[in-house]
């Protein structure tokens, strides 16, 4: 009977010291092994629209350097294809499933900054949210393949 239960507070011993250096250890993750949050964002990207204010296809380029998506191409309803460089969205912040920036609407007659939040859905969808002339709007961005 002593040799069971010297057996079983040892075993309680050794399994509490084993354990304790978890409860002080310091975090010693470095700046260098922590991911780039903007990382799920890079490539290229595709929006299709249906509204009053604009029917057909818009792509879009995430550049790393500025965190910023620029419009590469647009494909409207009739047909119409051209390129573009245009400025679409500034992330100003960005954790890596959400952020807020400014979106960029621009046409014809107008060029707008919108306050606008970004929710990365899934590794091929992101959802950008914003409330134009007072109507909310949701764009579903899907990435492209490379």
């Amino acid at each position: 009977m002593t040799g069971v239960k010297y057996f079983i507070i040892s075993f309680f011993i050794v399994g509490t010291l084993a354990g304790i250096p978890h409860y002080f250890a310091k975090d010693t993750t470095t700046e260098t092994e922590i991911l780039n949050p903007y990382e799920n964002l890079e490539g290229k990207w595709s929006a299709t629209f249906k509204s009053t204010f604009f029917k057909g296809i818009i792509h879009y380029k995430f550049n790393k350097e500025n965190n910023s998506f620029y419009i590469t191409r647009v494909i409207e309803e009739n047909g119409t294809d051209y390129r573009d460089n245009s400025l679409s969205l500034e992330l100003k912040e960005y954790n890596g499933t959400s952020g807020k920036g400014i979106y960029h609407y621009q046409d014809e007659k107008v060029k707008e900054k919108i306050k606008c939040e970004v929710t990365f859905k899934s590794p091929n969808k992101l959802k950008v949210i914003y409330n134009y002339k007072g109507y909310p709007i949701t764009e579903t961005w899907t990435k492209l393949k490379q």
